[in-house]
């Protein structure tokens, strides 16, 4: 059962800005014409990305097949290896340049009992095969957005990845891993429904950066594991 969706496609432009301080990039946010106000308070994301033993998901990310999936466990707090009660198993549905996103809530696991937790996403969606975690992610994120609600924005920094595959994550091996962290730069990325595009044309005019094509999940993966 799907507890909450965001069914109404929505854009995700994604913006990797490089050699560029992160105060100057808010500053050149802050005195855009569209006026991005603080949503909510700045807060760490944290990950954990699911694909088959041959990196399926993967791969249809980086050969750019039109009709694919992502799928993560996802939490909040400061402290990766700490489990809040509740946490969110999230499938999100890409269509070309549009995407949608199913979001289940989950009991929170524990770190020895990882297996568990990958039989109940196992149980909750049918991929192309049986998924097992192969990718821990976190990063800080931003919130940003228009005061009509129609736009917003969010700025991610200081990611940080560690390998996930066929590994036992006991306590003596956590306190054993350190994340890898990617290279430095900032991701942006205004995100907005469909039917917006028009108007989200004249953000991204003001917006002096260029467009990318970035996957957190796809650039994790090439860190981590060097998968091609």
């Amino acid at each position: 059962m799907v507890d909450a969706s965001q069914r109404t496609p929505r854009y995700e432009r994604k913006y990797r800005v490089e050699n560029v301080a992160l105060p100057v990039v808010r500053e050149i946010i802050r005195q855009h014409p569209a006026s991005f106000r603080t949503l909510y308070p700045n807060r760490q994301i944290n990950n954990i990305y699911f694909d088959t033993p041959d990196f399926h998901t993967y791969r249809a990310n980086v050969v750019g097949i039109g009709e694919r999936q992502k799928f993560r466990v996802r939490w909040y707090g400061s402290d990766y290896w700490q489990i809040p009660e509740r946490v969110r198993f999230e499938v999100k549905h890409r269509s070309n340049q549009t995407g949608t996103k199913d979001v289940h809530d989950f009991a929170g696991f524990v770190w020895e009992n990882l297996p568990d937790l990958t039989e109940r996403v196992n149980q909750t969606v049918r991929a192309f095969g049986l998924l097992h975690p192969v990718l821990l992610s976190h990063y800080q994120r931003a919130y940003l957005g228009t005061s009509d609600g129609r736009f917003r924005l969010t700025i991610d920094t200081e990611q940080g990845f560690l390998g996930a595959r066929n590994q036992q994550l006991t306590t003596q091996t956590r306190a054993a891993r350190r994340f890898r962290h990617a290279e430095t730069g900032v991701v942006l990325e205004l995100k907005y429904d469909a039917e917006h595009d028009d108007a989200a044309q004249r953000i991204m005019q003001e917006l002096p950066f260029r467009q990318t094509k970035s996957s957190k999940y796809v650039n994790g993966v090439d860190l981590v594991y060097g998968v091609d």
